[in-house]
């Protein structure tokens, strides 16, 4: 089964100042004006954007919002991904020369993907709260489903998604009890749905 290249995407799961150290010192610099990348520095720019906010409500101790704009970074930072892997075309040499490291290119795919685990919440206030989880390295983005308790199985609304393994829900109705499961998307296909986690939305 032919696998196309990929970035290996290990770096998501980094500590927030070693992917800030690794972004700035390695990847921007190897893609913002390198041709084999167009389209980098204007992806690049956004998500220097969203550090400079991020710095900003970090160092005001808006704790959800710095939280909420660290996933935007780390989304960014997917999108900056597929934008080298399209432009790679396969190529191994290529794509190291973005400063990120290539997955093997082989005729073996991927294991599935697991099931997120450990869910925790935190509720946030005005609607908002993030879930919290674990997944393997085969991950590559997550997505959230959620209806009220005790709903039927068609009142499941599949809106959230995320590339890290933390996960925003904004503008839920305050007072309900909110059933949420996440699973995770690689390149071999989609996990079974976790077990259910109940939010009380405040």
């Amino acid at each position: 089964m032919y696998v196309p290249l990929t970035c290996n995407r290990a770096c998501l799961q980094w500590s927030r100042p070693e992917f800030h150290y690794y972004l700035f010192t390695r990847i921007y610099p190897n893609t913002d004006t390198n041709p084999d990348f167009p389209g980098a520095l204007v992806i690049n720019d956004g998500a220097r954007d969203l550090w400079k906010d991020y710095y900003i409500a970090h160092a005001a101790k808006k704790t959800a919002s710095a939280d909420q704009l660290y996933v935007k970074i780390i989304d960014q930072t997917v999108v900056l991904m597929g934008n080298v892997e399209t432009a790679s075309a396969d190529d191994v040499a290529k794509l190291e020369g973005s400063g990120f490291t290539a997955n093997k290119l082989t005729k073996t795919a991927e294991p599935q993907t697991a099931t997120p685990i450990d869910l925790m919440q935190m509720v946030q206030g005005k609607g908002n709260f993030k879930i919290e989880y674990t997944c393997d390295e085969f991950m590559n983005y997550c997505k959230g489903r959620t209806r009220l308790k005790g709903a039927p199985d068609t009142a499941w609304v599949e809106e959230e998604s995320s590339a890290s393994e933390t996960m925003h829900f904004t503008g839920y109705t305050r007072g309900n009890d909110t059933e949420v499961q996440i699973c995770a998307s690689g390149t071999a296909g989609q996990s079974d749905w976790s077990g259910s986690i109940f939010v009380m939305v405040a």
